[in-house]
């Protein structure tokens, strides 16, 4: 509104102020010069052709405006149907589909043994290594309580004595004899040279 306003206002102005300055020559042309009267003449010839060119711009411009306006509003109506075409639907979302299995899950038993506590333990069965008393010239030979002559006797073994070898302990080398340990039928424990033992062979 203010763009088509201010050309007509323009062009209004000119032509009341050429009109003005032409009936103001007339009116006091005659108390001037004949150059004087002249030069005011050809002033306001050139206010009112100033104001003619004005009106006839601000015509032009107030036309040219109302075409732009109609353009404009054109365009605008043309992009609002081609944004209404150009808009994708849209589109449902992707539903997910659940697969339920019908079927239960089968349930494995699985049996441990266990074990029987009537059943026996197997005991490992320890050889028991026998030996007799030999070589002593039928005089026989002491049980000692260590692997020497200095201990004391335990018992004295005849010739033909049977002994249990215990494998406690390996054959100890003492006094320049192999002392074995050993053990009597009635229980008793203690060492022999073992020169005067045979063992019994299996």
């Amino acid at each position: 509104m203010t763009g088509t306003f201010l050309p007509i206002l323009l062009a209004v102005g000119g032509v009341i102020a050429g009109l003005m300055a032409y009936r103001n020559v007339q009116r006091g042309g005659a108390r001037f010069y004949q150059l004087e009267r002249d030069a005011l003449l050809r002033r306001a010839s050139f206010l009112q052709l100033t104001a003619l060119v004005l009106l006839v711009s601000s015509v032009g411009l107030l036309v040219y405006w109302q075409s732009q306006q109609a353009a404009n509003l054109e365009d605008i109506e043309n992009s609002g149907v081609d944004s209404a075409e150009i808009t994708p639907s849209a589109s449902a979302p992707p539903t997910e589909s659940v697969v339920v299995n019908s079927q239960p899950p089968t349930l494995q038993i699985i049996l441990t043994p266990t074990k029987d506590p009537a059943a026996p333990t197997p005991v490992p069965t320890s050889i028991v290594r026998r030996a007799e008393v030999k070589n002593t010239g039928g005089s026989g030979v002491y049980l000692r309580e260590g692997a020497s002559t200095l201990t004391d006797d335990l018992e004295q073994l005849d010739e033909g004595t049977l002994l249990t070898l215990l494998d406690d302990e390996e054959p100890i080398e003492a006094e320049g004899f192999t002392w074995v340990h050993v053990r009597t039928l009635g229980g008793t424990e203690g060492y022999v040279v073992d020169i005067y033992l045979e063992e019994f062979k299996r």
